[in-house]
């Protein structure tokens, strides 16, 4: 038993505003195989197309890819109804409605507790900043930051580097532990949500279940992301803050010498009591080029967030 075509009737949609809210209702033509699928085994199919109770409008319907939408206009009812003879033709009616504000006040009912599935409301965002501190190499010129004698200050300059933080929550029908771990302190692998590859930290997650009357237990889950893409000098070329990388001085006490590690010592002969610039390509000292070069290690790993499965706009998100 199944359905094998769903499709709009003509002139389908019709639309409704007034000051208690919006609704759509769209009309489709809902095709069987055979005569023992009924109503009930149609309700129970709409899903697996598109349709579910609590899902915000959309035009074209699922599974286009929408147009329009209106986010506070849910599914809250479905009629199934027999339209032919043969009995292998049904019209759906899909409502879509707005919650009535008057209701909404007096109840104090927020969306989510409104929605049939909270699982397909859209999810909270709630955007913050925390400062960490942060040693920069050079300024915002691209002039490293050195003293006059072209070593590297000890101890070096610090300033507190602002970090926008995305807390991200929604409700889910299920939650495994091993997802902490599997995301908790990686970076993205490839660009996602408008950032680039690698500039975005997953600080936490946090799950909470309840126990709903209607669906059973569903978790309460919390997504905390730190963003923090590479900021390069004015020069253009320059990097500033290497985003998530560590970005570290490349001066040391020893050297490379026919590929085994030396002590670097002075012209008297005595071991250098603090660190000297090396030499990018060969680890080497080289009295003659005092320039400070600096090394970029990825200390994250990635993941592949897209595993997350957020909404497309959720951070650019325009009426």
């Amino acid at each position: 038993m199944a359905i094998l075509s769903i499709l709009p009737k003509k002139q389908a949609l019709q639309h409704t505003a007034n000051i208690t809210g919006r609704s759509y209702t769209v009309d489709l033509i809902a095709v069987v195989n055979d005569l023992s699928t009924g109503p009930i085994t149609i309700r129970g199919q709409l899903a697996t197309w598109g349709f579910l109770a609590g899902q915000p409008f959309q035009w074209p319907l699922p599974p286009a890819t929408a147009v329009e939408q209106d986010l506070a206009a849910r599914l809250v009812q479905i009629d199934v109804n027999q339209d032919s003879n043969d009995g292998l033709n049904y019209t759906i009616t899909l409502h879509y409605q707005t919650k009535d504000p008057e209701q909404e006040g007096a109840q104090g009912e927020g969306l989510v507790s409104w929605v049939m599935a909270p699982w397909l409301a859209y999810p909270s965002l709630k955007w913050s900043s925390e400062d960490s501190e942060f040693y920069p190499t050079h300024d915002r010129t691209g002039k490293p930051i050195l003293n006059s004698a072209g070593d590297i200050f000890d101890p070096s300059p610090s300033i507190p580097l602002p970090t926008p933080i995305a807390t991200i929550t929604r409700v889910e029908q299920g939650f495994l532990p091993i997802w902490i771990t599997q995301f908790k302190g990686t970076v993205n692998a490839a660009p996602w949500m408008g950032f680039p590859a690698e500039s975005v930290l997953c600080k936490d997650i946090t799950a909470d279940s309840s126990t709903d009357s209607d669906w059973g237990i569903l978790y309460n889950v919390t997504y905390t992301f730190a963003f923090r893409p590479p900021i390069l000098a004015s020069d253009g070329v320059t990097i500033m803050v290497a985003g998530w990388d560590a970005f570290i001085a490349n001066v040391g006490k020893r050297q490379l010498v026919d590929g085994k590690r030396e002590e670097i010592r002075d012209k008297d002969g005595q071991s250098i009591s603090d660190p000297v610039p090396l030499q990018l390509v060969d680890g080497t000292y080289d009295e003659d080029d005092p320039k400070t070069y600096y090394l970029r290690f990825p200390v994250y790993p990635t993941s592949d967030f897209s595993y997350f499965n957020f909404p497309a706009n959720l951070f650019s998100y325009v009426p």
